[in-house]
């Protein structure tokens, strides 16, 4: 057989068959498209969808050797009016040392003390007070004693918006991940999940902790992360590092006191020498900073050693000061005048040397 007659059999003879033809054409279009797509593809790294005010529950929680953390709280005024009636530039409120108690809708803080001496927290009970553990379960213990929380009266409770998982956007049918780093509240059931978003500032127990929540009509949490804004007012919701706070803005209505014959009078209608000062007639603004610290076992204790100073009645008269009180419980009379706990709020801002 001549090499004419095998290419015919074989369909070469004339450019092969129209297949054949049609890969000739199509071949070098294939391959410049495929560099061109090479050429034009490039890694755009990471996607982030996730956004600000997520919390790790494990850092409000546990310290970083496992042991449950627990937190003083306190709030004090930042900017008032100079003819305040309700508050000055340097007031507390009360100092509260507690846990964080983690629920569905809400972030409760209760204290790990009885607010009265000898109340509770010394005989616990079972039905309102809840032993606290640490991460691996094993019993919280300060001084060798049991801590427990007292669930009976929380000092605050702040709203969860959500309960969520940041992680890797996946392909349900393959299970591969993609760049996409976002928000999971679905995978798991929400106390599994390890992180959440909480409406700090939103107080939802007014309380005498935070009196400016207590009586004011209006309470606006400033939650700012423009970089523009001030920098004293951005919330630093930071718990890895030991330390939070978040700023509020109260508005409160013009004083007003009760006058027989007249009724419901402004308290800046009268004189000064009888109402104690000058007072605004028209509504004011507040401006308060919540804050948080973790306690500090080894800073603790240090303070063991500190000898609290007794500040009686008498000693008030002779040069007032500013103290902390508590009540003590007797079996026998309950509650007493003489069973009160008082003790002069004093700093020691002096550094120790070696010798103490």
């Amino acid at each position: 057989m001549n090499r004419n007659r095998e290419n015919q059999i074989l369909g070469l003879a004339n450019g092969g068959t129209p297949m054949h033809r049609a890969l000739k054409i199509m071949l070098p279009a294939l391959l410049a498209l495929t560099a061109l797509a090479a050429g034009c593809a490039q890694d755009i790294g990471t996607v982030d969808r996730t956004q600000q005010n997520v919390s790790q529950k494990a850092d409000l929680l546990f310290n970083a050797d496992g042991t449950r953390k627990e937190w003083f709280m306190q709030s004090t005024t930042t900017e008032a009016p100079y003819a305040s009636a309700y508050s000055f530039v340097g007031m507390q409120g009360v100092m509260e040392r507690g846990v964080f108690d983690i629920q569905e809708k809400v972030l409760y803080f209760y204290r790990v003390y009885s607010f009265v001496i000898g109340e509770g927290m010394e005989t616990p009970r079972h039905d309102v007070d809840q032993r606290l553990t640490n991460r691996d379960g094993t019993p919280y213990l300060v001084n060798g004693n049991e801590v427990w929380m007292d669930k009976n009266s929380p000092v605050a409770a702040y709203p969860i918006e959500s309960h969520l998982d940041v992680i890797w956007e996946y392909n349900p049918n393959t299970g591969e991940k993609t760049n996409v780093l976002s928000e999971n509240t679905s995978d798991r059931l929400w106390h599994q999940r390890e992180s959440m978003r909480v409406g700090w500032g939103n107080d939802l127990l007014p309380s005498s902790v935070n009196a400016f929540q207590e009586f004011s009509q209006t309470g606006a949490p400033n939650i700012l992360h423009d970089a523009q804004s001030a920098p004293e007012l951005e919330s630093r919701i930071n718990p890895e590092t030991g330390y939070m706070d978040f700023v509020n803005d109260w508005i409160f209505e013009a004083q007003t006191e009760y006058m027989d014959g007249y009724g419901t009078v402004p308290l800046c209608y009268y004189y000064a020498w009888y109402s104690g000062g000058i007072y605004e007639c028209i509504s004011e603004r507040i401006r308060t900073r919540t804050s948080f610290l973790a306690v500090d076992p080894a800073r603790e204790e240090a303070f063991l050693k500190y000898d609290a100073q007794d500040f009686t009645d008498f000693d008030m008269e002779r040069f007032g000061y500013f103290r902390s009180e508590r009540l003590r419980w007797d079996v026998d009379y309950g509650t007493t005048y003489g069973g009160v706990q008082r003790y002069v709020n004093r700093h020691d801002i002096y550094q120790r040397d070696a010798a103490g």
